[in-house]
């Protein structure tokens, strides 16, 4: 389950306000989009947007600062290493103090200074939160749970947890705790790797078949475009969209992720979790055997 702090505060601290009274190193913010630019590294005016708080290498999911109504809610959601943990009880002690006010923990209705926050965000705190992550991991792989993969949104891409592959783990003899470990320390990679400036990650297209019958709404697919020369993160989508130069033309081919997805195990791609490959720049035969097996658009 994700935890909430309560600040009822009508102070706006600005995100500069906050960020320099956070006590650890290396933390970075940055806004939803539509709001400011994805980083942000310096904003002075009073903060009523949503920001997530991270640190790259150490974070999976981050933290969520937002405004409802007359309080700021900080958020730290499930399935999250312990030093989101701690990013969480650094930024509430750092907001409360900027605004000056006092914080209410989850459900409860005390009240704790900024002070008081650490004390409250103990080592105890900071073991249950991962337990939850170790009860999120048996939920999924139960026989009576419906729910086969579960997307955890990461502050840069999201992860998918698969109860394929942690069952294939327990196979392995990992426990449940190495096993949720293991998918954190995935999780944690791929938000860094998202962050360098040399791996694409390309958009998500959408399309329609070209033929339908008669009173049926067409029917539509996802694909993301797989450029030979570049570095990619994969996208989760039903193709891989491919193009060649044929007589001075480019001619579009759908490959259907299954097969995509085969082809990257087979060939070692790094896999993060049960959707996300790294892809590295494509040798161009390998490339036209795969666009061999997709089929035409």
């Amino acid at each position: 389950m994700s935890f909430t702090f309560i600040l009822d505060t009508l102070a706006r601290p600005s995100l500069n306000d906050i960020l320099c009274r956070i006590a650890l190193e290396n933390v970075w913010a940055r806004s939803e989009e539509g709001f400011l630019p994805e980083d942000v590294f310096s904003y002075d005016g009073p903060l009523t947007i949503p920001i997530i708080f991270y640190q790259p290498g150490q974070s999976v999911r981050g933290v969520l600062l937002y405004l409802v109504e007359k309080a700021y809610q900080i958020t730290l959601y499930e399935f999250t290493p312990i030093s989101d943990g701690r990013l969480c009880a650094a930024v509430v002690q750092a907001t409360a103090s900027a605004a000056q006010c006092l914080v209410r923990p989850g459900n409860s209705n005390a009240l704790l200074s900024a002070r008081e926050v650490a004390a409250f965000c103990n080592e105890e705190w900071l073991q249950n939160r991962r337990s939850e992550a170790v009860m999120a991991l048996s939920a999924c792989t139960r026989e009576d749970n419906s729910e086969k993969e579960r997307s955890i949104a990461g502050y840069r891409r999201s992860y998918t947890v698969s109860r394929e592959i942690a069952l294939s783990l327990e196979r392995d003899g990992l426990s449940k705790d190495e096993i949720v470990e293991r998918f954190l320390s995935e999780a944690r990679d791929l938000q860094e790797i998202a962050d360098s400036e040399d791996v694409a990650t390309p958009d998500i297209l959408g399309f329609l078949e070209k033929e339908t019958t008669v009173n049926t709404a067409p029917k539509s697919f996802d694909c993301f475009m797989l450029s030979p020369d570049l570095r990619t993160l994969s996208q989760p989508a039903d193709y891989v969209l491919l193009v060649v130069e044929s007589e001075g033309n480019r001619v579009y081919r759908r490959l259907p992720i299954a097969l995509f997805k085969a082809h990257a195990v087979a060939r070692g791609y790094r896999r993060f979790g049960e959707s996300v490959f790294e892809i590295p720049p494509l040798p161009m035969d390998e490339y036209l055997e795969l666009y061999g097996q997709a089929e035409p658009m």
